[in-house]
């Protein structure tokens, strides 16, 4: 599976914010105007920087994307099937800054009435069998070195 450039959204897509916060309706009107490039041809530095697309080099581009209903699992497992989905989750714990691997389970995330302030991709889901746990597969823009080489299991309630 090739990894998409979170880099490229933040220096060349200057309408969705990608450093604060991120407004992922702006970023799929952006991958349908505009191939992405990868992550190894366009690699995350985690600040904006002057844009260095290079079209010849973008590997996928969305056709369309759809709003779904929040709280609802079994529409989101259907819209996961189809293809990635962004959503925002907050980061302002020290559960998901400092995250390695595992599960994280919701009851460890801040409370439900915390602002969100990042944009997350929804990528699959899975279910740990030594946990007995359901999780959300997700991509976060903080690099393969964070997480589980980028990416993150969140239990699913």
């Amino acid at each position: 599976m090739e990894i998409l450039s979170a880099q490229q959204l933040i220096d060349c897509d200057h309408s969705s914010w990608g450093c604060h916060g991120g407004l992922y309706t702006n970023a799929y009107e952006y991958a349908i105007n505009n191939s992405i490039m990868t992550e190894e041809d366009y690699p995350y530095t985690g600040v904006q920087q002057d844009c260095t697309y290079d079209e010849a080099k973008g590997v996928a581009q969305a056709s369309s994307f759809i709003n779904i209903l929040p709280h609802d699992v079994n529409q989101l497992k259907m819209a996961v099937k189809l293809g990635p989905v962004a959503t925002s989750i907050s980061t302002n714990n020290k559960v998901f800054q400092f995250y390695k691997g595992g599960v994280i389970s919701t009851s460890d995330c801040s409370k439900v009435d915390t602002p969100v302030d990042s944009a997350v991709t929804i990528v699959g889901y899975g279910h740990d069998d030594t946990l007995n746990q359901d999780y959300w597969l997700i991509k976060n823009s903080w690099g393969i070195s964070w997480g589980e080489k980028g990416f993150a299991r969140v239990s699913i309630k």
